[in-house]
């Protein structure tokens, strides 16, 4: 069996953001997926996964490590809640939004259509 080339990690993103487009619905918000697969990336990246990894040695002791990657997990876990969070928000807004619009559309369309009719003397 021939050995693969590895991919380059904009390689395996594009390609990952692909599927997540691909396999979603039209109507189906891929943003939080996408956020994942982006975070998904950099860790695989930063274990050395990719063709353009670059190895790293910290030189760490075994008790600071596991602290480290404790507090890592624990950073990581809160920022996808906080992500989930600002998408829950701004998707909440783009909806008001849309509603307002609508109601500002049939609005004004009704004033200028009271306008049209006060022009023309049919009010």
């Amino acid at each position: 069996m021939p050995d693969q080339k590895k991919l380059t990690s904009d390689e395996a993103l594009r390609g990952a953001i692909k599927s997540i487009e691909m396999l979603s619905g039209a109507s189906e918000d891929t943003r939080g997926p996408k956020i994942a697969a982006m975070a998904l990336n950099i860790l695989e990246k930063d274990l050395g996964s990719y063709s353009d990894s670059a190895a790293v040695d910290y030189a760490l002791d075994e008790a600071t490590r596991d602290r480290l990657i404790a507090h890592a997990r624990q950073d990581a876990s809160h920022a996808v809640l906080i992500a989930y969070d600002i998408l829950a928000a701004v998707s909440q807004l783009e909806r008001r939004l849309r509603n307002t619009q609508i109601a500002l559309t049939v609005f004004g369309s009704a004033i200028v259509l009271l306008l049209i009719l006060h022009i023309f003397h049919f009010v």
